[in-house]
């Protein structure tokens, strides 16, 4: 029961936070608007990773981070974690909400593909769930592009480019999965957590400063009218990865893998309440399909 709501509080987390990703990288850019984000949420995890009284980890456990092979594996996983954000801000801010979502949340099944060069037989279970989940992506991508407009205005073209840069999101994050699972091998899930963070903090300033120099230059790093909604996105994000973090180690963690795989719901639900999208009974049953599959691989590979 336990993992089931840590895993709920990490879809509502994710979800909402995605949600809101959508107006904040419509108005500061998708590469500004996280790099707040990530900036509050690394600097609020340090704050509680460092706290005199905390005692999460010991000098030692540095010391063996920065000298071991754990070091690269982070260096990748904030680097693939950070621009597969990076695509999902950017294809949120497209739109629809409700094609982007579900699109990148299929990632479990990527995961799993990325693995069968390396010697991993899947199982009857899993290669359904690998079947059901890029089956439901791919009747979703084809039933948006057959669609000629959308209540809010987005073109056919808009859809397709949207299509295009979530599949680049899936396969991002489900690269940066690989990379997490095995600094978190090494060196536990929090020293892991923090130093991809950083990592992904680094990366994400260093492209903003090569590709969008002057967007940074002219653009407030806290517009108004949006100030609230960047610390609720940067809080909502941080502690949907509070909430993964409580479980890692319990034995509710495969039961929070399952649910924290539905945060796509959550984005699609207020992008169909808030948003007002149109989304016709055909979209209803492909992202249900996504959702069976990548809960079936989520329960039976925990990722």
């Amino acid at each position: 029961m336990e993992g089931a709501l840590w895993g709920l509080g990490a879809a509502f987390g994710f979800g909402v936070g995605d949600f809101i990703a959508r107006f904040t990288s419509r108005r500061m850019g998708a590469e500004l608007s996280l790099l707040v984000v990530i900036f509050l949420g690394f600097a609020g995890f340090s704050v509680w990773l460092f706290w005199p009284t905390a005692n999460l980890l010991q000098e030692s456990d540095f010391y063996n981070f920065f000298t071991g092979r754990g070091l690269l594996f982070a260096i990748a996983a904030g680097a693939t974690n950070v621009f597969g954000l990076l695509a999902l801000y950017k294809a949120l801010a497209r739109g629809p909400v409700s094609l982007a979502a579900p699109i990148v949340s299929a990632y479990p099944a990527v995961v799993l593909l990325y693995l069968l060069p390396f010697g991993f037989v899947p199982g009857a279970v899993q290669l359904f769930g690998i079947v059901a989940t890029l089956g439901g992506v791919a009747l979703l991508s084809r039933l948006a592009e057959s669609q000629e407009q959308t209540q809010d205005g987005d073109s056919q073209k808009s859809h397709a480019s949207t299509i295009r840069i979530s599949l680049v999101s899936m396969c991002l994050v489900a690269l940066g999965v690989l990379f997490s699972q095995e600094v978190a091998l090494l060196h536990g899930p929090i020293l892991s957590t923090w130093a991809m963070r950083g990592f992904g903090l680094l990366f994400i300033l260093v492209w903003i400063l090569r590709f969008h120099r002057d967007d940074f230059a002219r653009t407030s790093l806290a517009p108004q009218g949006i100030r609230i909604a960047l610390i609720a996105q940067a809080a909502l994000e941080a502690a949907g990865n509070l909430f993964l973090l409580l479980s890692s180690e319990g034995d509710g963690r495969p039961l929070a893998a399952v649910f924290a795989s539905t945060f796509a719901v959550v984005v699609v639900l207020l992008g169909w309440i808030v948003l007002r999208e149109r989304i016709t009974f055909a979209q209803w049953i492909s992202m249900a399909v996504i959702l069976l599959g990548v809960m079936i691989l989520s329960a039976v590979q925990p990722l």
